[in-house]
């Protein structure tokens, strides 16, 4: 009997197929659920009923879901957070829970840089302005000698 793995990550394997590959080659059924189907739970029970392994992205995993999914041994996040897993559910049927913490600080990082680009140069509201078929010169400022200040609630670790 192959080890049945859904997906209902969209992007899992989009931009790097070595984690699909690593998963097919030890033998395991990667069967990806169209966004369709996972949004209704109804749907997703009828698909995670026989699977072992589930690669969820922002899908929600619930105690409803998990109480029909008897052969589950895993559930992992594609991506960082795990807000739409069941965890006390998941614990009760001794369900593993992983995910990929900090995997994406790079880009989270680059996304907050293009975000004080945007804002210093106004981009926004140059593009709202140009796609409303007007045209005048807009200033932003520049970034070069500012200071920049963070505030961050730091790295929040649950057990």
């Amino acid at each position: 009997m192959t080890t049945k793995i859904i997906c209902t990550s969209p992007t899992f394997g989009q931009y790097s197929r070595k984690a699909v590959e690593m998963l097919e080659k030890e033998g395991y059924e990667l069967v990806r659920i169209p966004a369709e189907e996972w949004k209704d739970p109804a749907k997703l029970i009828n698909h995670v009923k026989d699977a072992q392994g589930w690669i969820s992205g922002v899908s929600k995993c619930t105690r409803e879901i998990l109480d029909n999914a008897p052969l589950l041994k895993v559930v992992t996040k594609h991506g960082t957070g795990v807000d739409n897993i069941d965890l006390e559910a998941a614990k009760e049927k001794n369900v593993v829970v992983a995910n990929a913490p900090g995997l994406n600080a790079n880009a989270v990082a680059d996304l907050a840089f293009a975000f004080m680009l945007s804002l210093a140069r106004k981009i926004p509201y140059s593009d709202k302005f140009v796609r409303e078929g007007k045209w005048k010169p807009i200033m932003g400022i520049e970034l070069k000698g500012k200071t920049l200040g963070v505030i961050g609630m730091g790295l929040l670790v649950k057990d």
